[in-house]
């Protein structure tokens, strides 16, 4: 090709690319001012969405929003760095007016005064007072002292003719407002959640809180008693340092607030929402105008299997029971939990954890929760794992009848011990009678020989193919933090550098050794058994629609774990034992006013402050027998033995199987919510 003609045809094809720049510049510039000479700039500024709501099964809101003031500074009105007298005087004007009114303020520099008004840091600040010091701030050595900052922000802030007490809160302000970039499209948050009688006296003395606006913004709110379920709901929180370095690349701000704990963390992407973006625009005559670009989408509704009037009833009366109940019982401090669940869904319908604490007040009383010995912070029933005693030999039983070890007819003679590569191993006294143990009664009268001779016939691979199989030493698949617990193996051993033994099985038969599981397993074991061997994952979270409740985005069905190798004759086995073993306790479990099968269990552990092993109170249990509705699992720790708690579950089956005359039934699947 020609040189010359190839030289023109590049030229034609800069030229026009030249012009399609310029075009799409004007363009730009003809949408920022409005395409009229009266306009000076404008900047894109996102607009926060509101954060989805929560709402239990039959529609009744759980987490909300409402509106809230904040008082915020707006560019471009407030005072510049240029005119530094001027933007102190507003500043502390409006510090004086909420202290006045014991309102609090962003005080975020982690500098504060001791007693004789000297500089000092504050502690767990390291990152900040690092920031502060660095080039970008101060532009001080990294062993500048609290003074060595304090004095350069004085003279940065021009504050020497301050007391040192506003030289304090002037260059908190301050420092906050070169740090958060304030502009035009990034006004500064000065307080949240202000009264509206302070609002009305802000905008009175607009002549002196030049550039100082209002912000109306959608705050969280729970909407039932904090206590209720503070670890299934959770909190939100503002993002820290790490969580913004992650996760800024995702459109998250330094200022955004993110889901911390439970639902509102677990389901942050279905909360958060999308956020708006408008233009605002400051005219040549100074003033602002704005122009919504694109409007903010709020989060989506998450619904809840769980029912609030069974867990408001739940954690209120556990709570009762453990504290009064027991008190002559029990061996310490009152603590435990308690799950209903679907045993032909997994939908978990009420979970709590006893002690429990107030989600509305945590960071006021987070202090004092973190030091409490009673650890209310901690979920028991999802995240403490324990041994589950005498519960696990309905499990046991039916390995063993679907593997050959044993017929209806089988019996093992209990003399109140077994003896086992050396060593004994006792069983209660009272099995004795009957001696010889068939399977129906050795879950009834809870026959430990019964079931260390199971354990050695089956061997401990055997034993632990059924067991994981019913869901122990592994994670169920709930949308909440749990813990996995322990199935003793000779993995595990071998782990931990011991050898395995024949003890360990024969403990493996009444799940003590290492054996160690959660509520939530026993809860989805005894399911598993209800419902004839079909493992569902348990799941809290029912359905997902959008903000408006207009479309559902996802709708929860039962999704299977595993399906255990046991035949229905076999299940029906062990599930007539468990009824039978209901029947045993009249006037507790036998008298509710529907049939319910049962099995109670005491375990053996060690606890921190006990010489001795120390026993909690279990049971396990489903009804209606025939037609199983809900399973349940009470655990109270340091209960000393199971039959404890058993008077508690009689009135929680009671209560259920009352409830349905009074109470809504739960909201069917594909109806909108009223």
């Amino acid at each position: 090709m020609d040189k010359k003609l190839r030289f023109r045809r590049v030229s034609a094809v800069l030229l026009i690319l030249l012009c399609f720049v310029g075009l799409m510049s004007a363009t730009a510039y003809h949408q920022a001012t409005g395409g009229s000479g009266t306009q000076k700039r404008g900047e894109l500024t996102p607009i926060p969405a509101a954060r989805g709501e929560v709402v239990d099964t039959n529609g009744i809101p759980l987490i909300v929003n409402r509106q809230s003031n904040n008082v915020i500074f707006r560019a471009g009105l407030f005072p510049s760095r240029a005119a530094q007298e001027e933007r102190n005087e507003v500043i502390l004007a409006l510090i004086k007016l909420l202290d006045s009114q014991k309102i609090p303020w962003l005080d975020t520099l982690p500098i504060t005064l001791n007693k004789s008004g000297k500089p000092r840091f504050v502690k767990e600040r390291d990152r900040d007072i690092t920031w502060l010091k660095s080039r970008e701030m101060l532009n001080l050595n990294d062993y500048a002292t609290a003074q060595d900052c304090f004095t350069a922000l004085v003279q940065r802030f021009g504050l020497d003719g301050y007391s040192v007490k506003n030289q304090r809160k002037l260059a908190s302000v301050n420092a906050a407002l070169f740090q958060d970039g304030f502009r035009l499209a990034q006004p500064y948050t000065f307080a949240v959640d202000v009264p509206s009688e302070i609002i009305a006296k802000i905008k009175e003395q607009s002549a002196v809180f030049h550039g100082v606006d209002v912000e109306i913004v959608p705050v969280r709110e729970y909407a039932v008693k904090g206590d209720i379920m503070p670890h299934i709901l959770g909190r939100i929180g503002a993002l820290d340092p790490d969580e913004y370095e992650r996760l800024k690349n995702q459109g998250y701000r330094m200022n955004d607030v993110i889901g911390k704990s439970g639902i509102e963390k677990e389901m942050e992407s279905e909360l958060r929402g999308k956020e708006g973006r408008k233009l605002i625009t400051q005219n040549r005559d100074g003033s602002l105008s704005e122009e919504i670009i694109e409007p903010p989408v709020q989060g989506n509704t998450i619904v809840l299997n769980i029912d609030l009037s069974l867990q408001e009833w739940l954690m209120t009366n556990f709570g009762n029971f453990l504290e009064n109940d027991l008190r002559n019982t029990r061996l310490s401090y009152a603590a435990g939990s308690a799950i209903i669940m679907n045993p032909n869904t997994g939908a978990v319908l009420a979970c709590v954890s006893y002690p429990t604490y107030d989600i509305t007040t945590f960071a006021k009383d987070l202090k004092k929760l973190s030091k409490d010995k009673t650890k209310p912070l901690w979920d028991r029933a999802l995240m403490s794992a324990y041994p589950p005693g005498s519960t696990i030999k309905p499990s046991i039983a039916a390995t063993a009848l679907e593997e050959g070890i044993i017929t209806t007819s089988t019996t093992f003679h209990c003399r109140g011990s077994f003896n086992a590569g050396g060593n004994r191993f006792n069983c209660i006294t009272s099995h004795l009678h009957p001696a010889n143990v068939n399977v129906n009664n050795s879950i009834v009268h809870s026959c430990n020989t019964f079931y260390y001779n199971l354990a050695v016939k089956l061997g401990i691979n055997k034993l632990n193919e059924y067991r994981s199989l019913f869901g122990f030493g592994q994670k169920t698949g709930i949308e909440l933090p749990e813990m996995s617990g322990i199935l003793d193996s000779p993995e595990y051993r071998e782990a931990l550098g011991q050898p395995w033994q024949l003890g360990y099985t024969v403990q493996a038969g009444i799940a003590q050794g290492a054996n160690q599981f959660t509520p939530i397993q026993l809860a989805n074991y005894v399911s598993t058994v209800a419902n004839g061997g079909t493992r569902y994952v348990p799941h809290v979270v029912k359905e997902i629609k959008s903000y408006n409740l207009s479309e559902t985005i996802l709708s929860k069905e039962p999704e299977i774990g595993a399906v255990v190798p046991v035949s229905e004759k076999n299940m029906k086995i062990v599930q007539e034992s468990m009824k039978n073993m209901a029947n045993s306790i009249p006037n507790r479990l036998g008298n509710t006013r529907v049939q319910i099968a049962a099995k109670t269990g005491t375990n053996q552990r060690s606890v921190s402050g006990f010489k001795k092993t120390v026993s909690d109170g279990l049971l396990v249990a489903y009804g209606p027998y025939e037609n199983p509705e809900i399973s349940v699992v009470i655990f109270a720790e340091l209960a000393d033995k199971s039959a404890t708690v058993v008077p508690f579950a009689g009135r929680l089956f009671n209560y259920y199987f009352s409830r349905s005359a009074s109470f809504p039934k739960p909201q069917a699947e594909g109806v909108l919510l009223g």
